[in-house]
């Protein structure tokens, strides 16, 4: 049996905040799978989720806490580019059930070994993989991105969680002019992306090194809670936006593109809807506005 906690009322802020540590170690105490040892916590980061970095006598894990919603105990209807829906619960639970049906199927990923709620909170446990510190190049994005492709549901079962889902979100909080003005430009872009690309797959929907590790003996991926059925130019566009940039630098744009078998005018497409999406997250984050769903 875990421990049973005192009631405490949590919010995103009190999670990142430093003051937060103490009792995130009571919490993961709490939330240990059954039989293991602690032997150490130590923070690691605190941007969407609060992750720590666990050592237990049966080896090391990136512990990652967040805050429960009541729509993460409950079917979601996270509409997205086929304006199709999952039944799998939002949050690191539909996380770790997503991560663990791409392993299932062949992908090179990490999939959550263990997730339990614990007082309110959403605490995923992942296990460490040694990362071998070279930057990962475009035939290592290439494999892994490629490898995603084994696990493909019907389109109904597909876990649905895109970048216009987040967008309109954000624009339910924008002066309704604006909101009006950007969500038609939006959806004028989509529609157009439409007529250029039709090749569609599962895609983990936020690919960059901070998701990804290099062990040497391939790329493997890992935070899985954008995943989405989606055009399979959308994790090229991620990759293309940061070519060249610090922990990027080893592939170019060319190389990537040639080994991903996307055209430029899917590129040219992508990367257009993703302009008006990053104006709306602009606008959103001038007006100091959060939203416990966005990260």
């Amino acid at each position: 049996m875990h421990p049973k906690l005192p009631p405490a009322e949590y919010t995103w802020e009190t999670i990142r905040s430093k003051e937060f540590l103490s009792t995130a170690r009571k919490i993961i105490t709490a939330s240990v799978p059954v039989g293991m040892n602690i032997v150490s916590v130590q923070h690691v980061r605190s941007s969407h989720y609060a992750a720590y970095r666990v050592s237990t006598e049966d080896g090391s894990w990136l512990v990652r806490i967040g805050l429960i919603a009541p729509e993460d105990s409950a079917a979601v209807d996270n509409s997205g580019f086929l304006g199709t829906s999952t039944t799998i619960p939002s949050g690191q639970k539909r996380e770790k059930i997503v991560a663990e049906g791409y392993r299932e199927f062949g992908g090179q990923v990490v999939a959550p070994s263990h997730y339990i709620d614990v007082d309110g909170l959403d605490i995923l446990w992942i296990p460490l993989i040694k990362d071998n510190g070279i930057d990962i190049d475009a035939e290592g994005w290439a494999q892994a991105l490629n490898s995603l492709t084994y696990f493909i549901p019907e389109e109904s079962e597909a876990a649905v969680f895109t970048n216009r889902t987040k967008s309109m979100n954000r624009l339910e909080r924008l002066p309704k002019e604006m909101a009006l003005t950007l969500k038609r430009e939006y959806d004028e872009k989509l529609s157009r992306f439409f007529d250029v690309s039709t090749r569609w797959s599962l895609v983990h929907g936020d690919a960059h090194a901070l998701n990804a590790m290099n062990t040497g003996d391939g790329v493997i991926l890992f935070d899985f809670d954008t995943v989405c059925w989606a055009p399979s130019v959308w994790d090229a566009t991620h990759l293309i936006n940061r070519a060249g940039k610090e922990k990027h630098a080893s592939y170019s744009v060319d190389t990537l593109t040639t080994l991903l078998e996307v055209t430029p005018r899917e590129v040219s497409a992508a990367l257009e809807l993703r302009r008006v999406a990053a104006r709306i997250s602009v606008e959103y984050s001038a007006r100091g506005t959060q939203h416990p769903f966005v990260s």
